[in-house]
């Protein structure tokens, strides 16, 4: 990355109000995208997933509702991120080349 060249914040650009219609479009693609490989994870994988990343629930709170341990809750959002980021790599590509 050069000096000049500022780190994307996908956050941003995915979780906040769209500014151009060309974001919204991208915004959109990614959001379908996204629940279609979601959908495709064993529940336990999606479930932690979406709490912890999307809900931004704790790993301490996921544990004291599932009685599962914080170990256990990490490995399942780990498997999650690595599927994810197999599907949605070709989007990852697409979004990042311009």
């Amino acid at each position: 990355m050069d000096d000049e060249e500022e780190e994307i914040n996908y956050k941003e650009i995915f979780l906040k109000e769209s500014v151009t219609p060309e974001i919204e479009y991208v915004k959109n693609l990614f959001w379908q995208k996204l629940h279609k490989a979601l959908n495709e994870l064993p529940l336990e994988q999606k479930q932690v997933f979406i709490w912890h990343e999307l809900e931004d629930i704790s790993f301490q709170d996921i544990a004291a509702v599932t009685n599962e341990k914080i170990n256990t809750l990490i490995s399942r959002k780990h498997y999650a991120i690595i599927f994810l980021r197999k599907r949605l790599n070709q989007l990852y590509q697409e979004i990042t080349k311009y």
